[in-house]
């Protein structure tokens, strides 16, 4: 089973969802949040069953690149945009998303992907074509270092660990 984050087309909101796979059968009932959503049909694939949990409207109209799950109430997001670049903490408890947290990233930046390093407390960020990325406290978001990118990483998108 994985347990996954998805982006709507327009930016404004987050869906969770949960994959099966082809050959079991989707559990019933699934225990959803209590944010109202349209109820959603199962997506089918050859590769198995998805299941909409909850969809989480966002207020700020934000580009999002990145998002992780900080704990089971807070969702990290990170935004993009030259000028308009965030790394927010968001309260998945609340409709729509409210944002606890902020911090914005240098107008020359234009933020994209992170990850959590929880074991650190640690958020790092990167940026689309600048090779820079950002470590950030997920604390009080507070910047810790400023890393440099190869020069071989002609783009900054997507991040993991």
């Amino acid at each position: 089973m994985i347990q996954s984050i998805i982006l709507s087309e327009h930016k404004e909101s987050v869906a969770l969802f949960k994959k099966y796979p082809a050959e079991l059968e989707m559990p019933l009932p699934v225990v959803e949040n209590k944010t109202p959503v349209t109820p959603a049909k199962p997506q089918t694939s050859t590769q198995g069953q998805f299941k909409i949990l909850n969809q989480y409207m966002i207020a700020e109209q934000r580009f999002v690149e990145g998002l992780e799950f900080l704990d089971d109430t807070m969702l990290i997001m990170s935004s993009g945009s030259y000028g308009n670049s965030h790394l927010d903490i968001l309260d998945i408890q609340t409709n729509p998303v409210k944002t606890v947290k902020t911090t914005a990233i240098d107008a020359q930046y234009f933020g994209e992907g992170i990850t959590y390093l929880s074991h650190r407390n640690e958020i790092i960020m990167m940026t689309y074509k600048k090779h820079k990325a950002f470590r950030f406290s997920s604390s009080d978001l507070k910047l810790i270092q400023e890393l440099t990118i190869p020069a071989a990483v002609v783009e900054g998108w997507g991040m993991t660990h």
